[in-house]
């Protein structure tokens, strides 16, 4: 599976090349209003894929640190430097932050790329990537 390859397209015309055919539904309960949304996850879950109410795949997150491997040349073990070195200057940052709620979470780069928006999240404080999400654009 090459991920960029899925964004934007329905899940019918992939899922043979995944080998996990199982959609999820992402909330038993909706509010008022609220569309359904579904998820398929890979093995051991180091992938997921978000699907639009009509099975198009809108989102990707790549879960680096839990065994995904790499992506675009990323591993989990690559520091903010490191990223910049191998992509160039981000369209976008986020700092880390501590929510009182969920805990911490390491700075972010955002890359605008043709189709879609390759996002990556670090690990406390840059010492690593945690997660590579690619995020459709059109």
């Amino acid at each position: 599976m090459i991920p960029v390859e899925c964004i934007g397209k329905p899940f019918k015309s992939i899922k043979d090349d995944l080998g996990f055919h199982v959609i999820t539904e992402v909330f038993d309960e909706l509010e008022q209003g609220e569309k359904q949304n579904y998820s398929v996850f890979g093995e051991n879950e180091k992938w997921e894929f978000t699907l639009s109410p009509s099975n198009i795949v809108e989102t990707i997150f790549l879960h680096l640190n839990n065994g995904y491997g790499e992506h675009e040349g990323l591993s989990s073990q690559m520091t903010k430097a490191d990223v910049i070195a191998l992509l160039g200057e981000a369209s976008s940052t986020g700092k880390p932050f501590t929510s009182s709620v969920l805990g911490k979470f390491g700075g972010w780069e955002k890359y605008n790329r043709d189709g879609y928006d390759l996002h990556i999240e670090h690990v406390d404080d840059y010492v690593g990537i945690k997660k590579v999400t690619l995020i459709c654009s059109i």
